[in-house]
């Protein structure tokens, strides 16, 4: 049945960018399970990039800059879902406000140049 052979291709308005971007995203729900299954992922993700020629950072510790950089540019996005709040009363995305703010305060923390926000 060709319907079974048919998915979803969801290419995000379609533009480049920096490949930590998606990363950031698939890994949300690790968040929830601790920073060291964050960790553990994305290590045996870069290990595997590293050889293909992939534009990733060559040192891990760049990487996973990058990564949790990403991951704040893409948390501090998350406060435009409160508009729905503000217009229409819908409330279903403020519930999530206190988990994006613990994760920006602590990646915010673990960086100097970010440590002032």
């Amino acid at each position: 049945m060709i319907a079974s052979l048919c998915g979803i291709l969801d290419f995000q308005d379609a533009v480049y960018g920096p490949i930590t971007y998606e990363l950031d995203h698939c890994s949300g729900r690790l968040r929830s399970l601790g920073r060291s299954a964050d960790t553990d992922w994305l290590i045996r993700y870069w290990k595997r990039r590293v050889p293909t020629g992939m534009p990733v950072a060559r040192d891990f510790s760049e990487f996973y800059r990058d990564y949790e950089w990403m991951g704040v540019q893409r948390h501090l996005k998350y406060w435009v879902f409160c508009a729905p709040y503000h217009r229409d009363g819908k409330d279903g995305y403020l519930k999530s406000l206190p988990l994006v703010m613990a994760y920006l305060r602590a990646a915010c923390a673990r960086y100097i140049d970010l440590s002032r926000y």
